[in-house]
């Protein structure tokens, strides 16, 4: 049996909760950046690199159409040299080190379409 398959059941049952809750609450998107919630999602694929931080290194951005998961310059490389096979099954957008992901989010959706639920409060 691939060991894999147990993971990759419990990642599209959560794209799946995340999809239905989404459209319950009338977002078009669903963020998560905490550490808790992406590594909920991934099924582990983030290290945190500083446990003190309250947002993850990667972040991934939940619509009915896709999974895409945000991550800066430095860590993209590092996360598909280390962890490949998990990070094809998202789509990836890379940002500056110095840039920021709500930036990234907000050039993900469609114009107009920014009605969004996060893991934490915004602004």
């Amino acid at each position: 049996m691939n060991s894999e398959f147990p993971i990759e059941l419990h990642r599209q049952a959560t794209i799946e909760r995340l999809r239905d809750y989404s459209r319950r609450c009338g977002y078009d998107a669903v963020v998560l950046s905490t550490p808790g919630n992406v590594a909920w999602l991934s099924g582990g694929i983030s290290p945190r690199i500083d446990r003190s931080a309250p947002r993850d290194s990667i972040w991934f951005v939940v619509t009915d159409a896709k999974v895409t998961l945000i991550s800066n310059a430095v860590e993209i490389p590092r996360l598909i040299t280390e962890d490949e096979k998990q990070i094809e099954r998202f789509s990836v957008v890379e940002v500056p080190w110095y840039g920021t992901y709500w930036e990234a989010v907000l050039d993900i959706l469609p114009a107009g379409k920014h009605h969004i639920g996060a893991d934490y409060q915004i602004g």
